[in-house]
Formats: structure tokens, sequence, C-alpha cells
């Protein structure tokens, strides 16, 4: 999905979590990617005002969290490495990559490869990754 910006980025994401979750997904078979922290700071205050139970894995000490909890996870994809969920997304495909661009290819496989049923990847600002996923989907 390409939005306007970061914000229209998060609400997008809100909206398709929620709508997951009544379809009967449930809250901790949705994973949410980023790279760019900003990112993840527009996502985390979208779901904290829908109410929406989050772990957000940003430090060391989340990274022992219950995987079972019922709760989205919220994480870069280095801390995702060995997780599968039915929903993934990806926010801020823009923004990628957000340091460099041969290690952040294989962290955005990585991230598109833990969606065991459903990838939904959104996007506000062109970038190499963009560009190349609209000609894929194009």
């Amino acid at each position: 999905m390409e939005l306007a910006s970061v914000k229209q980025e998060a609400r997008q994401i809100g909206r398709e979590i929620l709508a997951q979750h009544e379809a009967g997904v449930a809250w901790n078979q949705i994973g949410v990617f980023y790279t760019a922290p900003f990112v993840a700071e527009e996502i985390a205050l979208v779901l904290e005002t829908l109410k929406v139970p989050f772990d957000w894995l940003r430090d060391a000490a989340s990274k022992t969290l219950n995987p079972t909890r019922p709760s989205v996870k919220l994480m870069t994809p280095h801390s995702s490495k060995g997780l599968q969920y039915k929903v993934a997304i990806i926010g801020g495909l823009g923004f990628w990559p957000y340091k460099s661009e041969v290690d952040e290819a294989r962290l955005l496989y990585v991230a598109m490869t833990r969606a065991t049923h459903e990838l939904v990847i959104t996007s506000s600002k062109s970038s190499i990754f963009s560009e190349r996923m609209r000609r894929l989907c194009a």
C-alpha cells in the first residue's frame, strides 16, 4: 500500500491489524516490522490509541517476551529470526534501506518470510526497495 505519510501508514497498519483480528487472527499471530525507529514510534502511538495489545521488542529486556502472549509484536527484522506470524506487516518500506542497502535487503527478506498466510507492506516515500516492490506488484 502506498500512502501519503508515515502517520497514514501507521493508521492503515492499525486498521489492518483490527480487520485481521476481527477476521479471527489472534493478536500474537500478527507481527509488525520496521527499520526506522520513528516509523515504529508512529505505529506504537496508533496501536495505543486503538487499544491494540502489543509488545514492542525494542531493547534487550523486551526480547525475553513470551511469543504466545496475546499481543501484536512490533519489532525489527533482527528480532524476528526464527519467528513466524500468520500475518506479517512491514511498515515504512520507503525508509528502507535505513542504514545499509545490502544488509537491509537480507533483513527485508527475513521480514517478508515471517508471514505464513498474508504479507502487508506499506510505504509513503520512494526508495530503492519501494520502487522494486512497486515493479514486482504491477
